[in-house]
């Protein structure tokens, strides 16, 4: 994920991201304590579950996702897939910076990393399995 506006730069008002997502490859379910969502597809479709409500996205469609809702999502249909994420507020870039610091010049996480750095920054994984 690439930070595009971090929230030192907005006041900690909101955080922009870019995701690109191979084909076939899921974001798992998980909820954010902190922060609304806005998704905006900027290319390729995505099958995306929040709450119990599954939807396919294709590029120009837009998604919000309150904070506390468990969601998921897949690329889909065989392209590369990106995605716009506004997070109001911001802070989400602060895990981003984290993680990559964990991860170093091998960018490699464990699970337990990734876990404990979720749960540091409000982000709570769910144990289902992403939408398929």
């Amino acid at each position: 994920m690439r930070i595009l506006v971090s929230s030192s730069e907005a006041a900690g008002l909101y955080t922009i991201c870019q995701m690109e997502i191979p084909d076939g490859e899921a974001v798992p379910e998980h909820s954010h304590q902190y922060e609304d969502l806005f998704l905006y597809v900027l290319a390729g479709s995505f099958k995306i579950a929040i709450g119990t409500a599954q939807q396919v996205a294709r590029a120009g469609a837009s998604v919000f996702i309150a904070r506390h809702t468990p969601y998921s999502l897949r690329c889909v249909e065989g392209e590369m897939g990106q995605i716009l994420v506004f997070a109001q507020p911001g802070g989400l870039d602060l895990l981003l910076r984290e993680a990559a610091l964990r991860a170093g010049v091998n960018n490699d996480l464990s699970n337990s990393d990734i876990a404990s750095l979720a749960e540091k920054h409000g982000i709570a994984v769910h144990p289902s399995d992403p939408v398929k």
